[in-house]
């Protein structure tokens, strides 16, 4: 009698028959998850108190220095200049797809957004490779 209640228990309990203390099999997983848990642990608090060498920077020096090329760089790589924010990358790539490739530096200012300070803080890091144009027509004779 003593065991049909109990094995109605377990059955209204999912199944699940409590028996004392816990197998072999289950401290076993519970070490190895304790175990594997310090482990991480460790190596969390191991790679979180890494500091990273500093970078030197020498002033008026760009030799090294991060580069976007002005008339081929993504919005993504123009976001990488201090003062250039996805809003004003975009409208560089808009401006340069709408009017063509700077020639210059300088055009760059033709960008709203892009003003002389800013375009001096960020000069050091740009470069400009003009693409071949083709002049049609007839050319003017010297």
């Amino acid at each position: 009698m003593a065991d049909d209640s109990r094995d109605e228990s377990a059955a209204a309990d999912g199944g699940h028959v409590s028996s004392g203390p816990p197998s072999g099999e289950t401290v076993v997983l519970k070490w190895v998850v304790l175990v594997g848990s310090l482990v991480l642990a460790t190596i969390y608090v191991s790679l979180v108190r890494q500091q990273p060498e500093p970078l030197v920077w020498t002033s008026g020096s760009a030799d090294g220095l991060f580069r976007v090329e002005v008339n081929s760089a993504t919005w993504v790589e123009w976001t990488q200049l201090d003062g250039i924010g996805s809003k004003t990358a975009f409208r560089i790539i808009a401006d340069r797809e709408q009017n063509g490739p700077f020639r210059s530096i300088d055009d760059l200012q033709r960008v709203d957004g892009i003003g002389p300070i800013t375009l001096e803080r960020i000069r050091p890091h740009l470069e400009i490779s003009i693409p071949d144009v083709r002049i049609t027509g007839n050319p003017k004779s010297e």
